[in-house]
């Protein structure tokens, strides 16, 4: 869960390498694998923030196990990301993904929401031109949930954003 791009290379090599506690199969106990996890697995994802996605960064993520990266982009419209609290602007989720192309890692998901405050159709319908023009393997789209606590649940219990009409969404 969460998005480990925040990590640095060194602190993700070093989970890596980490003996992890795996259940037995059909056992409640748990024992240390003599191998890591990661191994022969046909797929290894890293969540990312196009933000942290530098080219150091994806250089670095050369060097992990991971084959799969999957971006958090969530829109393409800079007004929305600001109204949910993105670090990144579209042209530097577009840019990421370019970098992680370029550098090698083709393997690629985006991430999208749709139902966010004040977003049209024709918004929705942009985002997703935008994504499928990137030539990703894979694009997940999300309905944005208002969780209890973040600053846009706030935002909807203080009025100043409304969620989107359910038929609309």
């Amino acid at each position: 869960g969460g998005t480990p791009s925040t990590l640095r290379i060194e602190e993700l090599r070093k989970i890596l390498a980490s003996p992890l506690p795996l259940p037995r199969r059909g056992d409640s106990d748990i024992t240390e694998r003599d191998s890591p996890p990661w191994e022969g697995l046909g797929e290894a994802t890293l969540e990312a923030n196009p933000d942290d996605l530098t080219e150091e960064y994806v250089q670095g993520l050369r060097t992990l196990p991971f084959n799969r990266v999957s971006i958090g982009i969530q829109s393409f419209h800079d007004r929305t990301l600001r109204l949910v609290g993105r670090r990144h602007t579209a042209q530097e989720a577009i840019d990421a993904v370019h970098r992680c192309q370029r550098m090698g890692l083709t393997n690629i998901s985006i991430d999208l929401m749709y139902g966010l405050p004040g977003e049209t159709l024709e918004d929705w319908t942009y985002s997703l031109e935008q994504a499928i023009a990137l030539r990703v393997p894979h694009i997940s789209a999300y309905h944005l949930t208002y969780e209890e606590g973040t600053r846009l649940w706030r935002m909807k219990e203080q009025g100043v954003v409304s969620p989107i009409d359910e038929e609309q969404s």
